[in-house]
């Protein structure tokens, strides 16, 4: 029985846990910068299973992804073991700490000095982990989508071996067919010089009509083997069962493949490029959105008013190149400068540096 990535009654749980682990915090430290944080990667995660489950529907009973879906399965129920068990911790506490007359003051007061003490710890332990789950699927959707452009590949190469045996099994038959027909022409025209010495000019029509029927008959199976082949041949080339990628080169230099079948909206995207960031210079940026993507060949800018499905095709190359704005003194002289290494560049404003 195939295996998919994780039940989507897992999934869907998992979900719902992370959307009331994000309402339970905003009711109790919305403005906390470290609440702001787990949140974040909270809403992260919702989209990564969300893109998971969207993968199991589609591909989900494919044999040759079992130990991908396997491992993405324990990879949910993890997810969700973590969620469900900080979910309780906060809930335990807010029980604790909630509003009214403690029905044990000094057990209150213990309770809330703990929790004073372990929040930052548990905010940040917490948050690690959630990040190290969305690492890790995300991860498993890219091989899912490499493992199945791989099989694919073989499925093609199969097709094409199996076409190039019946094409020469063809052209085996063709030359067989032309040595029957030049043999038989041969014995005819011996026969007919036999038939004109002998003075039976009667037996020619009779011989000739025979011919022609063998000709025919030649002709027919040649025919209806060539019919047998063009069935077996397909029609145009079919296209792969997995898109090709794009290819986008970051605004560091890295280059990556961006499957459009496993990320599937621009929200999708941000998430993963925003985890590609994480602890790189430029992660700012990226999360406020303070770059633009360009198509390599023509240089035109990819805009968000696009719908996703329209705005890249499979094997362009796009390059990602970051915004900076700098206010200079009005007494400066009119150059430009990296921010970093603050080296002057002999480009004008409003244009694309590389240094």
């Amino acid at each position: 029985m195939p295996v998919t990535f994780g039940s989507v009654g897992d999934i869907i749980a998992v979900c719902l846990l992370v959307k009331d682990l994000v309402e339970a915090l905003d009711k109790r430290h919305g403005s906390s910068a470290e609440y702001k944080a787990v949140k974040g990667e909270l809403w992260v995660l919702e989209r990564t299973l969300l893109e998971v489950e969207r993968a199991s529907r589609k591909f989900g009973s494919t044999p040759e992804l079992n130990a991908t879906c396997e491992t993405t399965r324990h990879a949910v129920e993890n997810c969700q073991v973590s969620v469900a068990a900080f979910s309780a911790k906060l809930k335990k506490y807010a029980r604790t700490l909630g509003s009214g007359i403690p029905a044990n003051p000094v057990s209150t007061v213990a309770a809330k000095v703990r929790w004073q003490v372990s929040e930052r710890e548990e905010l940040t332990k917490f948050r690690a982990e959630v990040a190290a789950h969305n690492s890790f699927i995300s991860t498993l959707l890219v091989t899912a989508g490499m493992d199945l452009a791989h099989l694919n590949q073989n499925e093609t190469n199969d097709l094409l071996d199996e076409q190039s045996k019946r094409l020469t099994e063809l052209d085996s038959k063709l030359t067989e067919n032309n040595h029957l027909v030049s043999s038989s022409i041969a014995a005819i025209m011996a026969k007919m010089t036999e038939l004109l010495q002998l003075g039976r000019l009667r037996q020619i029509g009779t011989d000739l009509i025979s011919l022609g029927q063998k000709v025919l008959f030649v002709h027919l199976a040649t025919y209806k083997a060539v019919m047998e082949i063009q069935k077996g041949l397909p029609s145009h080339l079919e296209r792969s069962l997995i898109q090709e990628p794009f290819i986008l080169e970051d605004a560091i230099g890295r280059i990556f493949p961006v499957h459009l079948q496993f990320i599937s909206s621009w929200e999708a995207f941000d998430a993963v490029l925003e985890d590609r960031f994480r602890n790189f210079r430029g992660y700012e940026k990226v999360r406020n959105s303070e770059y633009v993507l360009q198509d390599h060949s023509t240089r035109r800018d990819i805009t968000r008013s696009r719908k996703w499905d329209a705005a890249f095709l499979p094997g362009q190359k796009i390059e990602m190149t970051m915004l900076f704005e700098e206010l200079k003194d009005p007494h400066s002289s009119e150059t430009t400068s990296c921010p970093g290494c603050k080296r002057v560049s002999d480009g004008g404003h409003d244009t694309e540096v590389h240094w």
